[in-house]
């Protein structure tokens, strides 16, 4: 272990001593030295040769000669560095010389190769401390907020958020009622039949979900559409909670608009069935809504319209979904006739 330290310490002081190193310097030189290695005759070459090599200024000593012109200006500029190049006068220092220069060139390579990983370390190191500081500070602030005691949300928040709530019930109202008024003159449209599933048919008085629908459904009889309701839910006790005087309000119409039909869950033919809590309005194979909306007994009305301004007031929800797609609409049609299997 000692020993490696010792052997990576003696390697990382080497490794500094190439880090001003001119690289373009030493690559100069190489070139140089390379081009006149290529050059240089054989050494045992016949007279005539060294006769036509000197007559072409091309003998060994013409080529090192011509070399030292060449790379007198970069030898220069290594003087100073911790491997300074000696210009060559002949083959031998020439060949030492290029060896050397490849040397060196290697490992400052290998230096910058080294300086460029401890570089990307350093920087993934530091990116590391970021997150880890972040990640510290978010533990510190989770920790601080683990130690407020919180509220019960389910006990304050219609009272803290009451505003908020009111908004989002009014908006939600809006809403609800512009839907309403597109699914009423969908209705009013209706060209073949319109069916409505509920549990109850109660509260009849001036203005009440009974005496609306009867006023508004009247059109559509005389247009000859079919309309179906199936009421009534059976409780524990034997009674379906309907209210007669409503029920009745509606049936008084079926002499003379033969295409309205009553069908009364757990009563007359239907006394087997226990009734249905089901929301349902399926207008022609236009579109069905379900939901939790009571078609007929909407009891609340007047309660809803007298308490608008009262903020202790209890919010009534409401939630439906309206379908358009026609695979879903048959199915909720075929699940509707269920009810009327005696």
């Amino acid at each position: 272990m000692k020993i490696t330290q010792v052997q990576s310490e003696r390697k990382a002081q080497e490794l500094d001593l190439y880090e001003n190193l001119p690289i373009d310097v030493y690559q100069k030189i190489q070139l140089i030295f390379e081009n006149a290695r290529s050059h240089l005759p054989e050494s045992n070459t016949p007279w005539w040769k060294k006769f036509i090599l000197w007559l072409t200024r091309s003998t060994e000593k013409q080529v090192l000669k011509k070399t030292a012109s060449k790379c007198e200006e970069y030898i220069l500029q290594t003087i100073d560095t911790p491997f300074p190049v000696k210009n060559p006068n002949n083959r031998s220092i020439l060949i030492q010389e290029l060896s050397y220069i490849n040397t060196t060139i290697e490992q400052a390579r290998e230096f910058q190769n080294i300086k460029n990983h401890l570089r990307e370390c350093v920087e993934k190191t530091q990116r590391c401390t970021n997150e880890l500081n972040y990640t510290i500070a978010e533990l510190v602030a989770l920790e601080n907020r683990l130690y407020i005691t919180l509220k019960d949300f389910y006990n304050y928040f219609h009272v803290d958020y009451h505003e908020e709530h009111k908004r989002l019930f009014e908006l939600s109202r809006q809403l609800l009622k512009q839907e309403a008024l597109r699914n009423k003159e969908d209705v009013k449209k209706a060209q073949e039949e319109i069916t409505i599933v509920t549990p109850w048919i109660r509260g009849l008085h001036k203005n009440s979900e009974p005496e609306r629908f009867a006023r508004e459904i009247v059109s559509a009889l005389q247009r000859r559409v079919k309309i179906e309701i199936i009421y009534g839910y059976m409780g524990a006790d034997g009674i379906d909670d309907n209210d007669i005087k409503a029920e009745n309000y509606l049936r008084k119409l079926v002499p003379q608009y033969p295409g309205l039909t009553l069908h009364s869950l757990g009563k007359e033919q239907y006394k087997r069935s226990q009734g249905t809590n089901q929301r349902i309005l399926i207008c022609d194979s236009k579109f069905a809504v379900v939901g939790s909306w009571n078609w007929l007994s909407h009891l609340y009305r007047d309660y809803c319209i007298k308490n608008r301004g009262n903020t202790k007031a209890q919010i009534r929800q409401e939630t439906s979904i309206k379908i358009l797609e026609s695979t879903l609409i048959s199915e909720i049609k075929n699940q509707v006739k269920q009810y009327l299997k005696v």
